[in-house]
């Protein structure tokens, strides 16, 4: 795919990237090639909305299996998890984040194909599809937008909604 190939080819951002991610101790020293050609052929692989649905409601709960028994250890560190989701949700959806954080307030992920992944904590993760015709520049997918903003609209899911003082006519799906 055109994303696999030689790390040395890789572009200057994502070469600074994981300089970085090895100076700040993400990445031990001296793996930050290896990290780069992992990264660059995850970026070729092929998902469907199940399958990012799946990743999703492991991050809701926390990183536990869907029926994971309680003493079972996560599948993914709850701090990972909470890093992830907190880079989700202010920087997921590039350049239109900030207004998603204040209009959906979830944390979520868009991808060029239409999908998004959005993840409610606590309570679901999904997966959510529009058209790649439907698809901006900055890889968010209008109608995707407007089902999550609807959804929003009805039930208690933005992160926010859990105000005392709010006298909400939603929907609270966790009772």
């Amino acid at each position: 795919g055109k994303f696999c190939g030689d790390p040395r080819e890789a572009s200057p951002k994502l070469k600074c990237l994981t300089y970085f991610l090895e100076t700040e101790g993400c990445i031990p020293v001296g793996h930050g090639e290896a990290a780069l050609m992992l990264f660059r052929n995850l970026l070729n692989r092929v998902v469907t909305c199940a399958s990012i649905a799946r990743v999703s409601a492991i991050l809701a709960t926390g990183g536990m299996a869907f029926a994971a028994a309680k003493d079972e250890p996560p599948l993914i560190k709850t701090n990972v998890v909470q890093q992830c989701l907190s880079v989700m949700f202010s920087c997921g959806l590039m350049q239109f984040s900030g207004k998603w954080g204040f209009e959906v307030g979830l944390p979520a992920k868009n991808s060029r194909s239409g999908a998004l992944m959005v993840v409610v904590p606590g309570q679901l993760g999904l997966c959510v599809y529009g058209s790649p015709k439907d698809v901006d520049e900055c890889g968010n997918s209008h109608s995707a937008i407007v089902f999550m903003q609807r959804l929003v609209e009805t039930f208690s899911f933005h992160v926010l909604d859990v105000l005392p003082t709010l006298n909400l006519k939603k929907i609270d799906p966790s009772r």
